[in-house]
């Protein structure tokens, strides 16, 4: 007997408003706050900074391990991605219960929302300048509103933080695949983004407003990705 549309999901995830609206309301409240005043990034960002010594994260080896703890877990679940491709396209079964459709899924979700999404259209097209090359924090470039559009940074710069984009992307995907444990995956995924920005915000990389809308944008592109590649036309 075939499986009802939606069977084995939990309640809340079969809400199209709740799923969406969720990132978009948290873009858009976070949107208005710091444009009203974007001086919360600022004195964010003076909390990891000494006038003497500069950027805390830069003097603290552990802070650079646990980033880089964080590199590994996005560049291990691309090779294991990789791997479930090239096991389940020509063999069509599952493996790991995932069949290629689904690995095609968590693919797409990697490379467009790290990839595409965070440094193309936004980190390499925004022009804002990272806390450590700004005026306020001994640098020489002018401190912009993180949705104003700038001229302070040709290429990879501040908005949106693609470390912290590429581990919500690893987790929001893994919640869009294994619905019963959507809520822990989201749960982990955004603290885990959120820390992985802590990160290279005590390092002088990022501002707050960076991390945050990267988790948004992150979360949009997965449910976007969801609806088109395993919802739009057929079941999940």
């Amino acid at each position: 007997m075939p499986e009802a549309r939606g069977a084995g999901r939990p309640t809340w995830m079969r809400s199209t408003w709740l799923l969406w609206g969720a990132p978009l309301a948290t873009g858009a409240v976070a949107g208005a706050v710091f444009l009203a005043v974007p001086d919360i990034d600022l004195v964010v960002a003076r909390t990891f900074h000494a006038p003497e010594t500069g950027f805390v994260g830069r003097r603290l080896g552990w802070v650079e391990m646990l980033r880089q703890a964080f590199v590994v877990l996005y560049f291990g679940t691309v090779a294991l991605t990789l791997a479930g491709l090239a096991l389940t396209w020509r063999a069509r079964r599952a493996w790991l219960r995932l069949d290629s459709r689904h690995w095609l899924f968590l693919a797409a979700c990697l490379a467009a929302g790290p990839g595409l999404v965070a440094n193309l259209v936004f980190k390499d097209q925004w022009g804002r300048a990272r806390p450590a090359q700004i005026v306020e924090f001994g640098g020489a470039k002018a401190f912009t509103p993180p949705l104003v559009i700038a001229g302070q940074c040709p290429r990879n710069c501040s908005f949106v933080s693609g470390e912290a984009a590429s581990t919500y992307s690893v987790f929001y995907a893994g919640a869009a695949l294994v619905p019963q444990w959507s809520v822990a995956l989201v749960v982990i995924g955004t603290l885990g983004g959120l820390l992985t920005g802590l990160l290279r915000m005590a390092q002088g990389a990022h501002f707050l407003s960076d991390v945050i809308f990267a988790g948004v944008f992150m979360a949009l592109t997965v449910l976007l990705l969801r609806w088109l590649m395993l919802q739009r036309g057929g079941r999940h």
